[in-house]
């Protein structure tokens, strides 16, 4: 499908102007500059009860001017105004569905199942594309052949309205396995993937809950490599209700337990040492949680360390203890 323009679109609500409401990119030409054709981009968005943001989502995808376009929403059901916002863009979607689903993983594999694009990358339904972004995103590719390719996120927060820029770097398997050693940046709004590698990979993991984008990411990469550009390429919305936010101390453990599937392709790696790395998160985020008096969440830490890490836990925590 090729892109509309602005003025196809529902009008926007009252009061909203400027990206993705007013605006919208350039049209640009049925094929590239050498005559080879654009590759076809698809797009998944998950959502569930995100009616107060997806219009926005929907439009920043839409937007775009590009000329081979797929996108495709998968609703899990929402009981708020989703559903109604979505039926607005329905002429212009691939395919959308509502309907109960197993979690965001299970909805972007339903989603991609349904996709036959080069390019495969996911928004969040409470996440934006910017601006004429999917042309940087089909000339990289085009250029770097099976590429991941990797832009820029910009990070807002909904409330205060601090922004931070990921500028991301590093991407590398045993990067990405050995997280602890903070030698890389990714952000997952900001990453498109070739749909080769996604199908020998064999996709997402139903059974991971945070981490089944890091998890895909080590997968993709025994595959391909990737190019960087410049751009910033999607803008991640932060606030209260975000997964992100509201759920962030549950994520060490799943973290590790994806790691630790990839330990025996990374010849480099001390399992010893990288035991006692982990060992010292728990121990770091489990005191700094008892010095904020955040007991539950507290209490979560403790019960994973001592499920996951016992012995390196309480070697850490009674180090720190000593120090303080």
């Amino acid at each position: 499908m090729r892109c509309p323009n602005k003025n196809e679109l529902p009008s926007p609500p009252a009061g909203k102007v400027g990206w993705p409401w007013t605006e919208d990119s350039p049209q640009l030409q049925d094929r590239m500059l050498d005559d080879s054709p654009w590759p076809r981009i698809s797009i998944v968005t998950p959502s569930f009860n995100q009616g107060k943001f997806i219009e926005e989502t929907i439009r920043s995808v839409l937007l775009q001017g590009y000329p081979d376009l797929e996108y495709i929403i998968i609703d899990g059901g929402s009981s708020d105004s989703s559903s109604e916002i979505i039926v607005k863009y329905e002429k212009w979607l691939t395919y959308w569905i509502s309907e109960p689903d197993r979690g965001q993983s299970h909805a972007l594999k339903k989603g991609f199942s349904k996709s036959t694009g080069d390019i495969l990358g996911w928004l969040n339904s409470d996440d934006i594309y910017r601006h004429n972004i999917f042309k940087q995103i089909g000339i990289a590719y085009r250029s770097n052949q099976g590429s991941i390719i990797a832009g820029k996120v910009l990070n807002f927060d909904n409330d205060n309205k601090q922004e931070t820029i990921i500028e991301q770097h590093n991407i590398t398997l045993e990067n990405m396995v050995k997280f602890w050693e903070h030698e890389y940046s990714w952000h997952q709004p900001g990453i498109f993937f070739p749909r080769y590698a996604y199908e020998k990979a064999g996709g997402l993991d139903e059974r991971l809950l945070f981490y089944m984008d890091h998890d895909l990411i080590c997968r993709l990469l025994q595959y391909c490599r990737v190019t960087y550009i410049e751009d910033i390429v999607a803008c991640f919305r932060l606030h209260e209700t975000s997964k992100t936010c509201s759920i962030f101390d549950y994520m060490l453990e799943e973290l590790s337990l994806v790691s630790k599937r990839y330990w025996p392709l990374i010849a480099s790696i001390d399992t010893v040492l990288a035991n006692k790395r982990i060992g010292g998160m728990y121990a770091r985020s489990f005191l700094d949680r008892l010095h904020r008096r955040e007991f539950i969440p507290a209490l979560r830490i403790l019960k994973s360390a001592l499920k996951n890490s016992p012995q390196e836990f309480i070697f850490a925590f009674v180090n720190r203890l000593r120090q303080h």
